[in-house]
């Protein structure tokens, strides 16, 4: 009986729906796994399809990504895990088969273009599994300010930076 031969990590810049929709969640590797080609940017997918709790990992998760005129298109959220705290952070959209940055203007722009409604753009995200001990998936408003989005994202290099010193 032969047995599929796991995916090699991989750049997160480089999942694309498929990979997601195989596997909707993918850790982080970590610097210290012995193979040099391999750094933090990289993910590996996760053999259960639920973000698992008690860890200390960040993890790209599948989810469904709603724009103001309530088309669903597939895309990712951040997770991190801090033991039993989980945050969340919106990271990408899938427009075709094309990866877009969340927080661009370039996004809301081709979204619109795309759906032939002027103005249309991301806002609101669900993630596509549960986390661990939660009986509903978690779900999240996409914030239209940059300044917000910068500011969490500062916030989480900041516990990410304190998570690798323990």
């Amino acid at each position: 009986m032969s047995h599929p031969t796991p995916l090699a990590p991989r750049p997160s810049a480089t999942l694309h729906r498929h990979h997601l929709a195989a596997h909707p969640v993918w850790e982080y590797c970590l610097d210290s796994e012995g193979d040099d080609a391999i750094d933090e940017s990289h993910v590996r997918p996760c053999a259960t399809p639920v973000v698992p709790r008690g860890t200390h990992a960040q993890f790209v998760v599948s989810a469904t990504i709603t724009l103001r005129d309530k088309t669903p298109l597939p895309g990712a959220v951040a997770v991190d895990v801090l033991g039993d705290k989980v945050l969340t952070t919106p990271m990408f959209v899938f427009l075709l088969d094309r990866q877009l940055d969340l927080v661009s203007m370039e996004t809301d722009r081709l979204l619109s273009r795309y759906t032939k409604s002027p103005g249309n753009r991301v806002v609101r995200w669900t993630l596509d599994v549960v986390v661990e001990g939660e009986r509903r998936p978690r779900t999240g408003r996409i914030s239209r300010s940059i300044v917000f989005q910068l500011a969490s994202l500062a916030i989480r290099l900041v516990q990410l930076r304190q998570m690798r010193k323990r």
